[in-house]
């Protein structure tokens, strides 16, 4: 989902600004990186999973379906640009 979003800023948002891909790319992965941690804590990391017994791994990849959902918003908010302001593909 985020080599997508790379695609698409490469191709209809950014296709002459190639600061702005990198920009998108550096921001991505601040993304995962603080969006992402702030889950697994979430289900992670919380009192009761540092207990003697802790939480299991049930919830060790919740994090991903989390930061996947953002992704997906982010992607659709993608398209909605290229639609309204009829983006299209340079390159």
């Amino acid at each position: 989902m985020e080599e997508h979003i790379i695609k698409l800023s490469e191709k209809y948002l950014f296709p002459k600004s190639p600061d702005l891909v990198t920009e998108t790319k550096n921001n991505l992965k601040e993304i995962r990186s603080g969006y992402g941690r702030l889950y697994w804590n979430f289900y992670n990391a919380h009192d009761e999973c540092n207990m003697p017994t802790g939480c299991g791994t049930a919830f060790h990849s919740a994090h991903n379906s989390a930061y996947a959902k953002l992704l997906e918003q982010i992607i659709l908010d993608i398209y909605k640009q290229i639609e309204k302001y009829k983006l299209s593909h340079k390159n």
